[in-house]
């Protein structure tokens, strides 16, 4: 489990024996050129750890510059985020303006459609009822002409019954002077 059991195990116990300031006088069950080597591991193990929390601090350096950086991210998108809500909502209330814009227009077009097709029916009705006064025009028209026509004949019979009278008037005094 532990790669220097021995060592830890001796060091309690020579630290469990003794008090603090005193030295103590029992033998190492070790040789000395095995507390060396042991020494040399454990220094080797000590700038190990030494690199390994260097390398540890800078690692979380760069990670707290990463989280800066991610929380100024957070922070932009955040920002982003309201102002395209804000546009959203903005977006929105045009939206529904000129939905209520069209809806006004659709209903005018409505009502000038239905004023346009009452508009057209009177100009139908009048459009007949000038018909109607173009045909009897007309017919007075021809009824004037037959008139007329009548009018010249009776002058001309006029004018025969008057040369009739002015010959029978003639005759009359000639027959009375005879």
């Amino acid at each position: 489990m532990f790669k220097f059991q021995k060592l830890i195990l001796i060091s309690i116990l020579t630290g469990c024996a003794t008090t603090a300031g005193e030295n103590s006088e029992l033998p190492l069950l070790v040789e000395e050129e095995v507390v060396e080597n042991i020494i040399v591991e454990s220094n080797n193990y000590l700038n190990a750890m030494d690199s390994i929390i260097v390398f540890a601090d800078n690692a979380l350096a760069s990670i707290k510059e990463e989280e800066k950086k991610e929380q100024k991210k957070l922070y932009y998108l955040q920002k982003t985020i309201k102002d395209e809500e804000l546009l959203i909502a903005t977006l929105e209330s045009q939206l529904a303006t000129r939905d209520s814009i069209i809806k006004d227009q659709s209903q005018e077009i409505k009502s000038l459609s239905r004023d346009l097709i009452l508009s057209q029916e009177k100009i139908e009705n009048t459009e007949d009822i000038l018909q109607r006064h173009i045909q009897e025009y007309s017919t007075l028209l021809e009824k004037i002409e037959y008139l007329e026509y009548n009018l010249q004949e009776s002058y001309t019979q006029i004018e025969y019954l008057d040369s009739l009278i002015f010959t029978s008037k003639k005759l009359t005094k000639i027959y009375e002077s005879n």
